[in-house]
């Protein structure tokens, strides 16, 4: 997160401060709050995707369900990678709201997260084509494909592996006991004796975690309505920098910005960024400002628009967090937990 603000920094001040406040108070106060808008509808359509895959299993209220997405979401921004920490988060609350098996509510999310995973890929692989062919210096085209075709075979590779292992019971075993045996997973240690306690109790919740993920699948028609709310988001992160870029008078290609803000959150997954802090605004700066926007507008438009992310997903998040453990467990130990 440090080489991410670092990264940042450096960037402003390239721009230069006087130039971006400049920015800053072009923006027509109509387009910030239509920015705002942008992100509580993100939120919900977040929200509505876990909402649809619960109604399938044990249905829960969406309100009810909105705290506990919101302390997932601080959990994964708190965490480095491709935002997955928060699910086990999310899980343990869900199993306390519903009474659902902690391995359904963990297979549930993971289909979400697969799904969201398909959108995704497929707004990346269209973004990253339409900036080869739009961007002018040929370095940076050449890196967005090499970027990609690494992030195809990564996928490919770990999908593959996973795949083969699975079939495998014998292999499976294998593999879960170098897992127990691994130093740096000593907290397994503890909760499991031996070995041979930790695989059954992982083919035991294997068992629930996939009989889960089957049963949503079935579903086609929530499959596709979760698919369609997932194809909605990253459109509509980038309909947040638009309001605002409209409201300092610029007129820029929405197509551009969608396909810019997909790649540059693409990376910030990637990299392995706590949230994409840094890295994500950055990206969205540079590539924006050799598409021909002004550097000072497009940097005054992301840190508004991230601003705003960063409120929702902290702030909200740590009250969301903090309700949920005061509901469901001991006042505060969870988050005393992820203090420590």
């Amino acid at each position: 997160m440090v080489i991410g603000f670092v990264i940042l920094i450096v960037l402003l001040k390239f721009v230069g401060y006087g130039e971006i406040l400049q920015s800053l108070a072009l923006v027509n106060v109509g387009f910030l709050i239509l920015m705002l808008g942008t992100k509580v509808l993100s939120l919900f359509i977040f929200n509505y995707k876990a909402f649809l895959l619960c109604k399938n299993i044990k249905p829960i209220s969406f309100w009810k369900l909105l705290p506990i997405h919101l302390s997932g979401a601080l959990v994964n921004n708190l965490t480095p990678g491709p935002s997955v920490g928060g699910e086990p988060v999310k899980a343990y609350f869900l199993e306390k709201a519903t009474g659902m098996r902690g391995s359904k509510c963990f297979g549930l999310f993971t289909t979400d997260s697969l799904i969201f995973l398909v959108g995704t890929v497929i707004f990346m692989s269209l973004s990253t084509f339409y900036l080869i062919f739009s961007i002018s210096f040929r370095k940076l085209a050449y890196f967005l494909a090499g970027w990609f075709a690494i992030f195809i075979i990564l996928s490919i590779l770990m999908v593959l592996f996973i795949f083969k292992i699975s079939r495998n019971k014998e292999r499976m075993d294998r593999f879960l006991v170098r897992i127990y045996k691994f130093r740096l997973f000593k907290f397994i240690k503890k909760k499991f004796k031996t070995p041979e306690i930790f695989v059954k109790s992982f083919h035991s919740k294997q068992k629930a975690f996939m009989g889960t993920i089957k049963t949503l699948m079935i579903d086609k028609r929530t499959v596709l309505k979760v698919l369609g709310a997932s194809l909605i988001w990253y459109p509509l992160q980038a309909l947040g920098l638009w309001f605002l870029l409209s409201g300092m008078g610029l007129q820029v290609s929405f197509i551009r910005l969608v396909a810019v803000t997909t790649v540059s959150m693409s990376l910030g997954f990637i990299i392995f960024v706590p949230g994409g802090t840094g890295a994500v605004e950055s990206a969205i700066i540079l590539l924006m400002s050799l598409l021909g926007v002004p550097a000072s507008a497009i940097t005054a438009a992301v840190l508004l628009d991230r601003a705003a992310y960063y409120i929702m997903t902290y702030v909200f998040g740590y009250l969301a967090l903090s309700y949920v453990s005061m509901i469901y467990t001991a006042p505060g130990k969870m988050i005393k937990k992820l203090d420590t």
